[in-house]
């Protein structure tokens, strides 16, 4: 399945999305910023910038089968 992660570095994302992709899903991770992207491409997932990307971001939403909307203020748990 195509997945869409919105909070995929969080502290629950950044769990989440090893469990996610081992299960043989693509995931595609909303990241906030060109820092993520290669701790997001490390674990297997496909970054999505927020913001610059708002294009991008919808069209991908459009063609994924789930969504995991994970945005939370945790700092650690």
């Amino acid at each position: 399945m195509k997945i869409f992660v919105a909070g995929a570095t969080g502290v629950i994302g950044r769990s989440l999305l090893p469990m996610v992709i081992r299960e043989g899903h693509t995931v595609f991770a909303m990241i906030r910023n060109e820092s993520q992207v290669e701790a997001i491409k490390k674990v297997g997932a496909i970054p999505v910038i927020a913001g610059r990307e708002v294009l991008q971001i919808i069209k991908h939403i459009k063609i994924m089968d789930g969504y995991l909307y994970i945005l939370n203020g945790l700092k650690s748990v």
